[in-house]
């Protein structure tokens, strides 16, 4: 198994982890940062549930390894409802909706990556959560996947809608802009647009037992 398909089984797994996020104040993006920031407007539902975007290689047409996650609570307590995230420059994908870490839809089949570029503020839209919430908690129920305990996160795969986002009309981004201004004040860049286009990506098994994952697949030769 290569060292990449290692490491994006790790991070697949890894999401049943908790996580918490970033906070907007600590984040310092300018024109010469070796960095960018991806920003995304993530409404509450009521549980906790993740986004997770990947690195992904176009070539390849699989994940890249680094992940990101991007938690929202139950009960929003937020100021705003935008999200951010630091990030390497490169290609990402949006890989997976999880609820309560447990419980996640895979977009493998059919998703939206986009790049990033050194010095960027990336804003995806506004992710429509709801859309995988449903689809999620009606597989769970029918296949009575109603506990999980240890490592265990049961993924659902066929028939996924994919991820969808809804950018405003007016390229400025004003809202963001606002946004940045008020809560990033470290960050001294405009805020782009993302262009999105569709994508896929593997799915695979666990590196322990035949639990399917989203993403972290290894062909037979890598097996051998």
């Amino acid at each position: 198994m290569t060292v990449r398909r290692v490491v994006a089984a790790l991070a697949a797994a890894c999401l049943a982890l908790p996580a918490s996020a970033t906070n907007p104040a600590k984040v310092a993006v300018t024109p010469a940062s070796p960095d960018a920031v991806l920003i995304v407007r993530t409404p509450p539902l009521g549980v906790l549930y993740t986004l997770a975007i990947s690195r992904y290689d176009p070539d390849k047409q699989d994940l890249a390894g680094d992940w990101v996650a991007m938690p929202v609570q139950a009960q929003d307590r937020r100021d705003s409802d935008f999200l951010v995230e630091k990030v390497k420059p490169g290609t990402y994908a949006i890989q997976q909706f999880v609820q309560q870490a447990r419980w996640g839809v895979c977009f493998h089949a059919g998703t939206l990556q986009f790049d990033v570029k050194a010095g960027e503020a990336v804003y995806l839209g506004q992710f429509d959560a709801a859309t995988p919430l449903a689809e999620l908690q009606r597989r769970a129920l029918d296949a009575k996947d109603l506990y999980a305990g240890g490592f265990t996160v049961h993924n659902y795969f066929d028939g996924i809608t994919p991820p969808k986002f809804t950018q405003p009309d007016d390229p400025a981004l004003p809202e963001v802009r606002a946004f940045i201004a008020r809560e990033m004040p470290k960050t001294k860049v405009a805020p782009v647009r993302a262009r999105f286009r569709p994508a896929t990506f593997r799915a695979g098994r666990a590196l322990v037992g035949s639990q399917r994952v989203c993403g972290g697949s290894w062909s037979r030769k890598d097996k051998g």
